[in-house]
């Protein structure tokens, strides 16, 4: 008997401690993920011939977003511009090198800080909910001082949900590159938990994400890229790596198929892990996402 009353305890102890991380602590995570702190673009040697602007963006009280604009020096003043979105724990600073390859292609880049990402100042994370609105307002941005700019998007793995969400509600985002994404982000979220736990603890998942939902003041369960790929008729290349360690290729497929567009492009990397592709696909990979984005934005 004694031992049932102990076994009781330690049940009790276990469960209790569980309910209080799912409401106090594990909320924390979901909404302020690590930084990711990237070596700062503006005090790195910049190649010749571009030119880097800063840019800052106030989307509500207390939020303050860090960008920039990098350019050929040497251009129109009009330019196909794409807009880089980073995944979680990552930051702008990070596509430093990709946006140099872009310009080099004779495109303008503009690339932001995430809420609770980088040098962004106050907000949360919330995988797509305020940020597709926050795609908007940098699109705004951009039309004031280039009101005729054509406009795509790039986005990885958060990124890329954020990318298609805005997608889905803003017209002037004229197609989209994909990379690495996740269909539904209450699955990812126990993807991702059972990766750091080396357990499925699914059951923690849905109060977690409530209560971070309470705290963020959004609706995590409505995070659905899939579901938002149903309203998205602009062009959009999609790619997942058959061996993504973070989101299985059938989360790709899956957006894939939902994707309303008729002009849309499928691209499974043999091999290819959640980040890093292009070293696994080798050139071809950044030859075909640039020949996309000059057939959408620039033909």
């Amino acid at each position: 008997m004694r031992k049932l009353k102990w076994l009781a305890v330690i049940i009790l102890v276990l469960v209790t401690g569980a309910v209080a991380s799912a409401y106090f602590l594990l909320p924390a995570v979901v909404l302020f993920p690590p930084r990711g702190h990237s070596p700062d673009i503006f005090k790195e040697p910049l190649p010749a011939g571009l030119r880097l602007e800063a840019m800052q963006l106030k989307p509500a009280a207390g939020i303050t977003l860090e960008g920039f604009s990098m350019r050929p020096e040497k251009s129109a003043e009009s330019l196909p511009t794409v807009l880089l979105l980073h995944g979680i724990c990552s930051s702008k600073d990070g596509y430093a090198g990709f946006a140099h390859y872009l310009c080099e292609q004779g495109f303008r880049v503009v690339a932001f800080d995430a809420r609770g990402h980088g040098r962004s100042k106050g907000g949360c994370c919330t995988y797509g909910w305020h940020e597709k609105k926050d795609v908007s307002r940098i699109i705004d941005e951009i039309r004031k001082k280039d009101p005729g700019a054509r406009i795509g998007i790039f986005g990885n793995s958060m990124g890329g949900a954020i990318a298609l969400q805005a997608m889905a509600e803003d017209p002037r985002i004229e197609c989209g590159v994909i990379e690495s994404t996740f269909a539904d982000f209450a699955e990812a979220a126990c993807l991702r938990a059972a990766s750091f736990a080396g357990i499925r603890v699914d059951a923690v998942i849905p109060p977690t994400l409530h209560r971070a939902g309470v705290q963020g003041q959004w609706k995590p369960g409505e995070v659905r890229p899939e579901e938002s790929a149903k309203k998205i008729r602009q062009p959009v290349l999609l790619s997942h790596g058959t061996a993504d360690e973070v989101f299985p290729i059938s989360h790709g497929e899956r957006i894939f198929r939902n994707l309303a567009s008729s002009s849309k492009e499928w691209l499974p990397v043999e091999g290819g892990h959640h980040y890093g592709m292009g070293g696994v696909m080798g050139p071809e990979y950044e030859r075909r996402q640039i020949a996309f984005l000059k057939k959408w934005l620039t033909d």
